[in-house]
């Protein structure tokens, strides 16, 4: 990792969680993992089985019109012990929306996850981790923490499944951690296993974000 990486990511380790939360308060060896843009009828089933597997837990940022679609699904996420988050209701760009737009992402996502039991929502992560001031108001007028992340090289769009598998193994992981992953990835199946391996077998136990120690 460059110096520049380094320093960035020092940084997000000391945002403050009431600004955004970019890594949990953590000093036991905790990573948190977190799936954005489902739920997917194709792989968000495939991944859940993966994680119970590994006896691992992660949270969902579900987008609202998808939950509507897949409410089934939606409710086998917190059956399981996973953390749902919102993660907006059509996915816009919110800090191109207007003020009228941008409530009504976060409300009716919310209500979507709701209608479908997917229990009280904690979590939100904007679109493209796009935010601002109003943006961030938005989200703590709701008693909700903004969330974004402290690792993404499994992340898609990042190369080949082995290249993104390297850059992980090669990363050192920090208490606290939140990982960046996407449900709609069609290479997440098959990369989520030997990366569960990988930070198990450091030692690290993966959590939804409900098993952190926030308020």
């Amino acid at each position: 990792m460059t110096f520049v990486l380094r320093a960035k990511a020092a940084i997000k380790r000391r945002t403050p969680p009431s600004v955004a939360l970019y890594h949990v308060p953590c000093r036991e060896k905790k990573v948190f993992l977190t799936f954005d843009d489902g739920p997917d009828p194709k792989r968000t089933p495939l991944i859940l089985e993966i994680l119970e597997e590994h006896d691992a837990r992660a949270t969902f940022f579900v987008i609202g019109e998808r939950v509507a679609a897949h409410p089934a699904l939606t409710q086998r996420l917190a059956e399981k012990g996973h953390t749902i988050g919102c993660h907006s209701h059509t996915h816009p760009i919110l800090p191109e929306v207007s003020r009228v737009r941008l409530d009504s992402e976060l409300d009716l996502g919310r209500a979507a996850i709701d209608a479908a039991g997917g229990g009280k929502v904690r979590f939100f992560r904007p679109p493209e981790g796009r935010w601002g001031l109003r943006e961030w108001w938005a989200v703590r007028r709701r008693k909700l923490y903004l969330t974004m992340w402290s690792v993404d090289t499994l992340n898609r769009g990042q190369g080949s499944f082995e290249q993104s598998l390297d850059r992980f193994r090669r990363q050192t992981l920090q208490p606290g951690d939140i990982i960046l992953l996407h449900d709609t990835d069609s290479k997440v199946p098959s990369l989520l296993p030997a990366a569960l391996d990988h930070i198990r077998g450091q030692g690290w136990r993966v959590c939804g974000l409900e098993e952190s120690a926030l308020p």
